[in-house]
């Protein structure tokens, strides 16, 4: 029997690598890319580096973007544990949630990897469930 060690990270930007990687290993979940929204430049004159805020992004979005074969929207945003979200990433998950999105925080690869099982059990349920009601009526209002 393997013993498998998690992974502890202790910067974000290693988890969202390695989610990346992940991601890039399974090309059938979809298309999904590192959502960068500052770039920075070096400053000579005052000797320093200058973060700015890039034209034309919205404030709020998660780390991962990603389109799922079937067209929904993925977002992912990698946060460390006991990490909160802003403010404005919250508003942002509710915009994408309305929508009927998917939008997850995660903190491992692991819960990445179970953020897809979810997914595709809840594809399952519901291609039984557009079975079903060609039969019967059902009410799955709240399976969203």
């Amino acid at each position: 029997m393997t013993v498998t060690k998690k992974r502890i990270y202790t910067t974000e930007t290693a988890l969202l690598r390695d989610c990346l990687e992940w991601l890039g290993w399974h090309p059938a979940l979809g298309y999904y890319w590192r959502n960068n929204q500052n770039t920075a430049f070096f400053d000579p004159r005052n000797d320093r580096w200058i973060k700015r805020r890039g034209i034309g992004y919205a404030d709020g979005t998660p780390d991962i973007i990603g389109v799922a074969p079937s067209g929904l929207f993925i977002g992912i945003e990698c946060k460390l544990p006991g990490k909160k979200q802003s403010d404005k990433q919250i508003d942002f998950e509710t915009m994408v949630k309305r929508y009927n999105g998917i939008y997850a925080k995660i903190h491992s690869v692991d819960e990445l990897k179970q953020l897809f099982r979810d997914i595709g059990a809840l594809r399952n349920i519901k291609v039984i469930l557009d079975i079903f009601k060609t039969m019967v009526p059902i009410d799955d209002s709240n399976l969203d």
